[in-house]
């Protein structure tokens, strides 16, 4: 099982750095482009396992914006709005997370996460 889930989230940031490539074109390779990617998520990552969410939150967006397919990446913007109180953002991006992961338990956890912050407890055991 972690293995498939490991299989998968690297092709999903493989053709997501395939078609960035592809839009920008600027020769450089598409193996370079995927480190980079993996690069930046591991930093970002990073920042918010050490707890620097302002920074963690931007490289959320950056790695979003880069690739929006990416499970990873709504996860930790996920994470960064939540610690620094951006309920209304997080919420609607849990959404985006739910709908492109239904039945992954990262996706179950931040909306249970984020429900029980909202005082909807029955909703947050829902969820889980």
């Amino acid at each position: 099982m972690r293995r498939r889930l490991a299989v998968t989230l690297y092709l999903v940031c493989l053709f997501c750095m395939l078609r960035a490539e592809a839009r920008e074109s600027d020769g450089a390779r598409p193996e370079a482009a995927l480190a980079d990617y993996a690069a930046a998520r591991a930093a970002v990552a990073a920042a918010a396992a050490r707890g620097e969410w302002p920074g963690a939150l931007a490289g959320a967006h950056t790695l979003v914006a880069r690739c929006p397919d990416d499970p990873e990446a709504w996860a930790l913007l996920i994470d960064a709005e939540i610690a620094l109180g951006f309920l209304d953002a997080a919420e609607r991006d849990a959404q985006v997370l739910l709908d492109m992961r239904p039945d992954e338990a990262a996706s179950l956890y931040r909306a249970a996460r984020l429900r029980a912050l909202l005082g909807d407890d029955p909703g947050a055991i829902e969820a889980l």
